[in-house]
């Protein structure tokens, strides 16, 4: 008798714990919602005061105390010179402990940005450009990382989408979509000694027919601005996509198609683009000068220059083209500004350029430009 009473009442005391903690579980859930409208316009608030140049506002948010997730619906990304429209929306941004880590006695968060859509406009380009304050150092760091109270170690972005643009042809925006970007080990919890400790992964389609892909590592606690080493390759690339850009530089564009494969490096060490080889096939390219372009001409001749002067030879910045081809392609020059106007074109171009670099102890370039002068005279320029 004894022996049953006392299974009875530890069976008791089992299920009175059980539904203590179902009670305190179903409490936890039903917690987290009341605490909705008070961590909203805290999370808006502390991303602001880190922010320089743009601010955010937030629509939603969610925090799920039961496994420590954090929600976030409707964000939007402002540039305060140029308010409208936002530069960027995001439907979704998830922060969730990493489990793994935990085992390595390390709490750490992963963060996932589903289906961000950022849209940039001429005018707000040109504002980007103009500030003295470089965009790496606008605090986009800083106001991720106020949103959560954990250092984030994962970040992805899935089915993200980019579009520019231009002023010259707001109908024909440069579009980049099915954007997924993957980087792990932010924290460098892992391989320490690595100089890019920090494995990294793109894809994205390009032009609506374009395909990017690229590999590599990263240093995200880099300083003053974290690094990134990755090979790409793009194939299929449709230049005819940039011709309202290249009409800012006097450039009309048809047709053309764009591969390349490479390496790319950017940290505060260095600053290098090596490109293993590339090709542009079937492209018709004119350049127009006009009496009315001919000051805005001058000028962008006059900074390109600066520009290349000021990297020639540089230690901090490698520029490496090993192979770049033309092909069946068709080159023009027309005067506007002349009286009579007139026209000079290379048609069936081939362009062949080796071994280019801003860097003398590369050694020299090598060009071949084959082509039909005027349509019918045979032309090879080798230098």
């Amino acid at each position: 008798l004894d022996h049953h009473t006392n299974r009875q009442f530890g069976n008791r005391i089992g299920y009175g714990i059980g539904a203590f903690f179902v009670a305190l579980i179903v409490g936890l859930y039903i917690l987290s919602f009341f605490l909705d409208g008070i961590i909203r316009p805290r999370i808006e608030r502390a991303m602001n005061e880190k922010l320089k140049g743009y601010h955010t506002t937030l629509s939603h948010a969610h925090f799920q105390i039961i496994g420590g997730r954090l929600t976030l619906r409707g964000l939007r990304i402002i540039q305060e010179k140029h308010p409208t429209p936002p530069v960027a929306r995001v439907d979704k941004m998830q922060f969730t402990i990493q489990w793994r880590e935990l085992f390595s006695g390390h709490v750490v968060a992963d963060v996932l940005v589903v289906q961000p859509k950022v849209r940039i406009d001429t005018a707000q380009f040109q504002a980007e450009k103009k500030d003295k304050v470089p965009l790496r150092q606008k605090g986009w760091q800083d106001a991720l990382e106020s949103v959560y109270p954990f250092k984030i170690n994962k970040f992805r972005i899935s089915d993200g989408d980019v579009t520019y643009v231009d002023a010259n042809d707001p109908q024909r925006p440069l579009h980049v979509k099915n954007l997924y970007f993957s980087a792990d080990n932010i924290r460098n919890l892992e391989y320490k000694d690595n100089e890019y400790p920090s494995p990294v992964h793109v894809k994205a389609v390009v032009f609506e027919q374009g395909r990017l892909e690229a590999d590599g590592k990263a240093n995200f606690l880099a300083e003053p601005y974290p690094g990134m080493r990755v090979r790409y390759q793009v194939s299929d690339i449709p230049l005819r996509a940039v011709t309202p850009a290249a009409l800012n530089v006097n450039l009309v564009l048809h047709g053309g198609i764009v591969a390349s494969e490479g390496l790319l490096e950017y940290s505060p060490k260095v600053a290098r683009v090596e490109v293993d080889k590339a090709t542009l096939d079937k492209v018709d390219l004119t350049y127009v000068h006009t009496l009315q372009t001919d000051t805005r001409e001058k000028e962008n001749v006059n900074s390109a220059g600066k520009s290349i002067e000021k990297e020639n030879n540089r230690p901090s910045v490698v520029i490496l083209v090993k192979r770049f081809e033309v092909r069946q392609s068709a080159f023009a020059y027309v005067d506007k500004e002349k009286n009579p106007n007139f026209k000079l074109n290379l048609t069936d171009a081939g362009v062949t350029l080796t071994n280019y670099s801003n860097h003398e102890a590369q050694g020299p370039a090598h060009v071949t430009i084959n082509g039909k002068f005027m349509g019918s005279g045979d032309t090879t320029l080798d230098g």
